[in-house]
């Protein structure tokens, strides 16, 4: 009887070539996936083309209103909102949710009492009143809880708040208005930073003008960090800078910038999740799926 032979070793480019087509396969099911989900879907909202998709609840042109005894504290005009399940651009969440709003106005008016503390601060405590008004923001809490909770029972973990175009009015007793408008907006993780995007323009209560790409507003630090350039009065500031509303309404910088942290923690680890499948990818696969960064 022959002697029997060990198996010939598996050549390292035939490994290679099947570690590739296997992540390729992984990610084109990704892929489908989500073209069967959004096919699902149309199938069963036949209107889905004149509605938006949604989980809870969909509402448009919603106007409120709260008073302080007799006196008008906050007005919000929101033209839609949009409670659903939060979206990646491969998969949607099941018990993880985001609520979606377009074109809001948010109005705050301060008596006499309430801004004669701060003059010209911001008012964050109303500020933050304004999103607990919305509908569904009630019970916005951290993200975090997500991560370090057994959150398989809860049905309704609101990760974020995205808006589309966005517009926050301070009225101040003085007859004088802080402006801050925005193509997009978020409010994530904590629920404590709006981070404004696109065309953000604010205009102070003595009349400065600014004009950037992006604006994070902080309640921890108690001012606006630009992380970018950023136009002051037509005047190109290209360093990292944050600024503070001081008592006689203008912007008052900083020497040294604090560390605010704004990020969307959920979305930094989708990030890594992506990074971690498409990079072992050869370079014309990655390219499929619109990767052109370094490998």
């Amino acid at each position: 009887m022959a002697p029997s032979q060990a198996p010939s070793p598996v050549p390292q480019r035939v490994k290679r070539v099947l570690s590739g087509l296997l992540l390729a396969l992984f990610a084109a099911w990704l892929v489908c996936s989500a073209v069967r989900s959004d096919g699902e879907k149309s199938a069963v909202q036949p209107r889905a083309a004149a509605e938006r998709t949604y989980d809870k609840f969909r509402a448009g042109n919603v106007s409120l209103l709260e008073y302080d005894q007799n006196d008008l504290t906050i007005r919000l005009s929101i033209e839609e909102i949009i409670h659903r399940k939060r979206q990646t651009p491969f998969f949607e969440y099941q018990n993880v949710k985001e609520l979606r709003l377009r074109s809001a106005v948010f109005d705050i008016y301060l008596s006499d009492a309430s801004s004669s503390a701060e003059k010209y601060g911001i008012p964050f405590h109303l500020l933050e009143r304004c999103i607990h008004l919305v509908p569904g923001a009630e019970k916005a809490s951290p993200i975090g809880s997500y991560f370090e909770e057994n959150t398989d029972g809860e049905p309704d973990i609101l990760s974020r708040i995205q808006f589309d175009r966005l517009a926050v009015k301070i009225h101040y007793s003085a007859g004088t208005v802080l402006e801050l408008a925005a193509e997009k907006a978020f409010l994530g993780g904590d629920f404590k930073t709006l981070v404004l995007e696109g065309n953000v323009k604010i205009l102070t209560p003595k009349g400065q003008a600014v004009r950037t790409q992006q604006a994070v507003i902080s309640r921890k630090y108690d001012g606006i960090l630009f992380p970018g350039g950023h136009f002051l009065q037509g005047t190109f500031e290209k360093q990292k800078s944050f600024y503070r509303l001081s008592a006689d309404g203008r912007l008052a910088p900083l020497p040294l910038p604090p560390d605010v942290r704004y990020a969307d923690p959920l979305a930094a680890k989708e990030q890594e999740l992506y990074d971690r499948i498409f990079k072992k990818l050869p370079p014309h696969q990655r390219i499929m799926f619109g990767i052109t960064g370094p490998e």
